[in-house]
């Protein structure tokens, strides 16, 4: 503290800091006390050890099992309490989300793991607020209501400047790779005569590169361990010590780790490793984990149950590991455009190009350029190549974003023009820490751009392809590679992987209308009025245009007769969004049923199978419209009303 103004000074602190431990800390008194009191608290001040900036307390690392603590034993506070969150209710302790209730209480109570899109280590803070709007609705639609929550991330610095608060970067701080965000849900029964329930959602970040947070994970699973499933006995045992030190309470029959996620299918080998290390080795048979993803469309992700990192000891299989995703598989999707194109609407596609980021996600669909083309029915002329596009795209997208605003506002200003809807913002190109930092930007987003159109050059000279699949995650490097498709290609079918509603955002439906978009799920979920999931749409005849046929009869016959009941739907954005909607639904139904959860699944797919579902969509001026063979397949999705458009 003194050591820059005094040199002296630490070392002779540093002297008689040992040679007072080695005194016992004796002084002599003498005369001049108000000196030595001077004295003495610059020596307490020397020889007090200084604790490390940021420092957080280790993870335990013992087996579930173990590391028990008494509540009687239990610290007073948390080793993290709601003050080093970003953002927390004022009655919830996160690591004790059930700490504010009374000491009588009697609940009953429920938790689970949800992965989402990193809001800081990715660049896909969107998807993590649509993802987080989706779960809040699906709990409300079951009957409970928020009832605090608490998030370790905070705002970027653009974000944080206006929303008045520190960055991450200002405190210095990334609690959010070592503690679990928690959201707390509660139905009321006690309104209606029965009892109080919560459920308790541990939150972890996950990436498409890197996957789950590991320490995050380790320590959301452990709380959900322990609180999935306890009564009001056991909820007194639990509610007042932090719950990743917890040790899961004996019982003779499986506790279940239920997740939400994960989020990519670049995370299923994060998910691997920390499954594997949760009990300090594989889980036995006391712990059944199942995977619910929403957005993993990869079709091999199905492969972890049995693997080798989930091996048990005894060498007797694997751990109790069920996976299950909710998005269409990717290479089927593509396949099945492929064929619909040239057997029903009779297009001759001969070239198709597909282009990929860097991920699993996209080496999914470069995958398909290696397999046999003849299987896919456009004939042996067909050949599909695949190309991977810069890492560096979103810089090339934001800098180009920027050129084009500046010439909207020289334009607009010359003719003004009213706006009706807010401007889509394509000139984020945010800090990630998924991949390696760009160092020296302003050259680098330069070559990247040569090379993206060299790439479109050589597509246009020497294979002119009929197709161009768009593999991408992030929405804004879509609709960029998208108009430049449009541009260096015209004579292209483009086709964009996954649906969302800003495809068709009014200051890019010029480039997108037209467009073929591969839904990984429907964007509308429907619950039925006891709130369980249910097929959306019985199939509506429209005879003006085509004659039904006896299959397509039976089909609308069988459809209709599951309609009859009152249904609630649920529109949302994107189709991630309606699927994080449709997981927590359908967890929440699978908890109270007594079935395996392969077979719960296997008949609520069969109950959820919706007759005529289209191939893809089309985008609109308006919205998206569905392509298949049959009249009831080609169902529409508006996005924006006409009147608005006319008023754009």
């Amino acid at each position: 503290m003194f050591s820059g103004r005094w040199p002296g000074w630490s070392a002779w602190a540093a002297s008689t800091c040992v040679a007072q431990r080695g005194r016992g800390g004796a002084r002599e008194a003498g005369a001049g006390r108000g000196v030595a009191f001077v004295v003495a608290l610059l020596l307490a001040l020397a020889c007090a050890p200084s604790p490390a900036v940021g420092a957080t307390a280790p993870l335990a690392s013992a087996p579930i099992a173990n590391d028990a603590r008494e509540p009687d034993d239990a610290p007073d506070e948390e080793r993290f309490g709601a003050s080093s969150y970003f953002s927390a209710t004022p009655q919830l302790r996160p690591l004790r989300p059930l700490a504010h209730l009374p000491p009588n209480a009697r609940a009953r109570v429920h938790a689970a793991v949800a992965t989402a899109p990193d809001p800081w280590e990715t660049r896909l803070g969107r998807s993590f607020d649509m993802e987080m709007a989706a779960m809040i609705t699906a709990f409300q639609a079951r009957g409970y209501v928020l009832d605090g929550f608490a998030l370790a991330w905070h705002p970027r610095e653009a974000e944080a400047a206006k929303a008045g608060r520190k960055s991450d970067a200002d405190t210095g701080r990334d609690l959010h790779r070592e503690i679990p965000g928690v959201m707390l849900f509660r139905r009321d029964g006690w309104r209606s005569g029965g009892d109080v329930e919560y459920y308790a959602v541990f939150l972890v970040g996950d990436s498409q590169t890197f996957g789950v947070e590991p320490a995050a994970f380790a320590r959301a699973a452990r709380c959900a361990l322990r609180f999935n499933g306890i009564g009001p006995d056991e909820l007194q045992a639990a509610r007042l010590i932090d719950c990743d030190l917890a040790a899961v309470p004996p019982t003779t029959s499986q506790r279940g780790l239920d997740v939400i996620g994960p989020s990519f299918s670049g995370s299923m080998q994060s998910m691997a490793v920390a499954l594997g290390n949760l009990c300090n080795g594989p889980c036995d048979e006391r712990v059944r984990v199942t995977m619910l993803s929403p957005s993993a469309s990869v079709g091999s992700n199905r492969a972890i149950v049995v693997h080798p990192f989930l091996a048990r000891r005894d060498g007797e299989g694997t751990a109790p590991v069920e996976y299950h995703s909710l998005a269409r598989n990717l290479a089927t999707q593509i396949a099945g455009l492929l064929g619909h194109l040239c057997r029903d609407e009779g297009i001759p596609v001969e070239n198709v190009t597909i282009l990929a980021e860097e991920s699993t996600f996209g080496g999914e669909a470069l995958r398909l350029a290696r397999h046999d083309p003849s299987a896919i029915g456009c004939g042996e002329r067909l050949r599909i190549s695949a190309r991977q596009f810069p890492p560096n795209i979103a810089s090339i997208r934001a800098e180009h974003s920027i050129l084009r605003g500046a010439q909207r506002e020289h334009a607009e200003a010359a003719l003004p023009a009213t706006r009706r809807l807010l401007e889509l913002d394509m000139g984020g190109a945010e800090a990630a820490s998924e991949r390696p930092p760009v160092y020296q930007p302003s050259l680098t987003s330069r070559s990247d751009e040569l090379m993206l159109y060299r790439g479109f050059d050589t597509m246009k000279v020497y294979r002119t392809p009929n197709v161009v699949v768009i593999v991408a995650t992030d929405i804004r490097d879509r609709l960029f590679l998208l108009g430049e498709v449009r541009k260096a290609l015209p004579g292209a079918l483009p086709v964009m992987v996954e649906l969302d509603f800003l495809a068709v955002h009014p200051d890019y439906r010029k480039a997108s209308r037209g467009a073929v978009v591969l839904a990984a799920g429907e964007p509308v979920a429907c619950l039925s009025e006891q709130g369980d999931l249910v097929a959306c749409r019985a199939v509506v005849k429209d005879e003006r245009c085509h004659a039904p046929r006896q299959d397509d009869v039976a089909v609308v016959g069988a459809a209709n007769a599951r309609g009859r009941t009152q249904k609630t739907r649920f529109p949302f954005a994107t189709d991630h969004a309606a699927n994080t909607f449709r997981a927590v639904v359908l967890l929440d139904e699978f908890r109270e049923g007594n079935a395996p959860f392969g077979q719960f699944m296997a008949r609520k797919e069969r109950a959820l199978a919706e007759p005529g579902e289209p191939v893809a969509y089309v985008a609109t001026m308006a919205g998206f419209q569905g392509l298949g063979r049959k009249s009831y397949e080609q169902r529409s999705l508006v996005a924006v009303a006409d009147v608005r458009l006319a008023m754009q």
